[in-house]
C-alpha cells in the first residue's frame, strides 16, 4: 500500500540521515546532514490528490467484494441459491459504497 511504502522510504530516510551524521566529521558536516536528512525523511511523506485517493478506495471496495464472494463460493453449508443471493448482495453493497466515493 502507498501508506507502507511510504513509511519504507522514510525509515530508509532515516537510516541514511543517521549513517551521514555518524560520519560527519565537522560542525558544518554534522549541520549539514541534519538538515539534509530531515529533509529527505519529510520528503517520504506523498499528500496524494483526492482522484488517487478516491481511486485506491475503489480499489480497496473491489478487492473486498472479491474476498467476500471467494468466501461466499467455499461455503459448503449454502446452497446455490443462497449463494447467488449473498453474492448478489455483495456485489450491490460493493456498488453503492463506490457510488457514495464518487458523489
Amino acid at each position: 500500500s502507498r501508506k507502507t511504502e511510504q513509511k519504507a522510504n522514510a525509515a530508509a530516510a532515516g537510516e541514511d540521515a543517521k549513517n551521514n551524521i555518524d560520519l560527519a566529521t565537522t560542525g558544518d558536516e554534522l549541520e549539514k546532514a541534519f538538515n539534509d536528512g530531515e529533509k529527505a525523511v519529510a520528503a517520504a511523506h506523498v499528500i496524494l490528490g483526492l482522484d488517487q485517493i478516491k481511486s485506491d478506495a475503489k480499489d480497496a471496495i473491489d478487492d473486498e467484494v472479491a474476498a467476500t464472494k471467494d468466501k461466499i463460493n467455499k461455503d459448503t453449508a449454502l446452497t446455490t441459491t443462497d449463494k447467488a443471493t449473498q453474492i448478489a448482495n455483495a456485489e450491490a453493497a460493493g456498488a453503492a459504497a463506490k457510488d457514495k466515493i464518487t458523489a
